[in-house]
């Protein structure tokens, strides 16, 4: 298991997060009261919902769109993270371990 400290930005964005006492869940679902977001509500945070074929779903631009960002996903920033850290010499194993990947692999 990994430990990371979190940092004052990071423990005030917890806070914020957490809008009672008895929320199990740092980051709740909005719709499913008690369960986690979706693991994949930050891919659709960041793409947004134009590409819906559902009729009756709203449209909305994502993120990237509104920023004026090129298109990327979740998985592109663990990629960046992995290449930056080996760009600054740490060990593929502990990289490895850090994206949470088994080793026997």
């Amino acid at each position: 298991m990994i430990q990371q400290p979190s940092s004052d930005l990071a423990v005030e964005i917890i806070k914020e997060a957490l809008a009672s006492d008895d929320q199990q869940f740092v980051f709740e679902s909005p719709m499913y009261k008690g369960q986690p977001i979706h693991r994949k509500a930050m891919a659709d945070a960041l793409r947004g919902t134009k590409h819906e074929k559902n009729k009756d779903k709203t449209k909305t631009a994502g993120l990237c769109e509104l920023l004026g960002l090129k298109p990327f996903t979740p998985h592109d920033l663990r990629r960046t993270a992995a290449t930056l850290a080996g760009d600054l010499g740490f060990d593929d194993a502990w990289i490895a371990k850090c994206l949470d990947h088994d080793p026997s692999k």
